[in-house]
């Protein structure tokens, strides 16, 4: 159990990254639909 959250969590940390570096929208839009799939919720910013 505790390898799988260890795993989802580098996968997180991976589609963030990906998401806040990456210049294209598709990129972009994929993987923020696939964190908001894993239950991450974004930042509020301000």
């Amino acid at each position: 159990m505790a390898m799988g959250i260890r795993e989802r969590e580098f996968v997180k940390d991976a589609l963030v990254n990906k998401l806040q570096s990456s210049r294209h929208w598709y990129v972009q839009y994929y993987a923020y639909t696939v964190l908001r799939k894993m239950g991450w919720v974004p930042a509020r910013s301000g």
